[in-house]
């Protein structure tokens, strides 16, 4: 929706403003409970979502979670420039939930890749080419076995063994680094 709205789409823009109006006013006035300002904050907010969304990049973070810190910004901006404080007990503020996923899990999953894509390497040959394409491809069965002129049958057995083969050798794996682990 963010390209299509840095594309210059007015529709895209209304339907990201109605579905994302309550969270962006909400997060204005956590940090500022002067309705009218946090109104002018909104707008001011939604201006620069306009303004820049051709520049906003998936790789960091969310649509939501980018949005959500232009009105904070925004927001603390303008206490900022006005010196208004508000003192408030840390337990007023809003939890502002984001989608996207923590950078540990994202590392936890690269580790995971890594270490699929090192025991497929083991594999290696027809096992590990059946098992990458069966995987990354997102092709069925049938496609693969189309693909590499071999029937139905022949191409979900050759991956089945190659699976039992790569079962293996995740568990030898698993095995030498729990003796190569420090006591």
């Amino acid at each position: 929706m963010l390209r299509l709205i840095g594309e210059g789409s007015i529709d895209a823009f209304n339907d990201l403003y109605a579905r994302t109006y309550v969270k962006m006013l909400r997060t204005c006035q956590a940090i500022c409970p002067n309705p009218t300002v946090a109104d002018d904050i909104l707008q001011d907010a939604y201006i620069a979502v306009w303004r820049n969304a051709d520049r906003y990049d998936m790789v960091r973070g969310s649509p939501i979670s980018w949005m959500v810190a232009i009105a904070r910004n925004r927001s603390i901006d303008w206490i900022r420039k006005t010196r208004y404080h508000v003192h408030l007990p840390l337990d007023c503020a809003k939890e502002i939930v984001d989608s996207a996923p923590s950078a540990e899990s994202k590392c936890f999953e690269f580790d995971e890749l890594r270490y699929l894509d090192a025991c497929l390497a083991k594999l290696g040959g027809k096992d590990e080419r059946l098992i990458r394409n069966a995987l990354l491809s997102g092709l069925s069965y049938a496609q693969l076995a189309a693909r590499d002129d071999v029937p139905l049958g022949t191409m979900k057995s050759s991956i089945r063994r190659g699976l039992g083969k790569l079962q293996l050798v995740m568990a030898l794996a698993a095995s030498e680094q729990r003796e190569n682990k420090p006591r």
